[in-house]
């Protein structure tokens, strides 16, 4: 078990980082998944734990779970980290909220440069944003955002691939 039978809705980064300070390996991707499959939270943790675990093995910074509302509206469903209340939305999951609809209209996985404002004007983004369907019910009911930084294209290439993977285990 990879949390403490105390704190089951804890966040697997959180159980990892302290596993980290006391020196115990690194979970296995098996384990990671294992622990998803057990989980018996509430739907928003199960999300929550689900981007934790897809930004570690994708190598991602942030990532969120959107979809559209019946009026066709973004609606956030997860965040990883998880913001504070009072906190405004990052760049990141600003521009994912703005392009959603036409991710979910297109069906296709989606690598965008995020802007920051810490970039110099005419500078290449340091920031990737990689968009991914989810599909389900006869459609694309969403979509998966993370954000990396990649120094390389083989690098952003290489998290795009292992992210794919994480977003076929919502089909099985």
């Amino acid at each position: 078990e990879l949390g403490h039978e105390t704190n089951r809705h804890q966040p697997v980064l959180s159980t990892m980082s302290q596993q980290t300070a006391t020196q115990a390996p690194a979970p296995t991707l098996a384990e990671l998944v294992e622990h998803l499959m057990a989980f018996d939270g509430p739907p928003e943790q199960f999300l929550l734990h689900l981007l934790a675990v897809q930004c570690q093995v994708g190598h991602a910074t942030s990532g969120a779970v959107l979809r559209l509302n019946a009026n066709g509206e973004p609606e956030v469903l997860a965040v990883y980290p998880p913001l504070e209340a009072s906190q405004t939305a990052p760049v990141w999951l600003a521009q994912t909220v703005e392009i959603l609809p036409g991710i979910v209209d297109a069906g296709q996985i989606v690598v965008r440069p995020v802007q920051s404002t810490e970039d110099l004007y005419e500078e290449q983004p340091r920031s990737q944003l990689i968009l991914m369907p989810i599909r389900g019910g006869g459609g694309v009911r969403g979509s998966a955002a993370f954000l990396i930084h990649a120094q390389s294209q083989a690098q952003l290439r290489q998290c795009r691939e292992r992210l794919e993977l994480t977003i076929s285990l919502l089909s099985l």
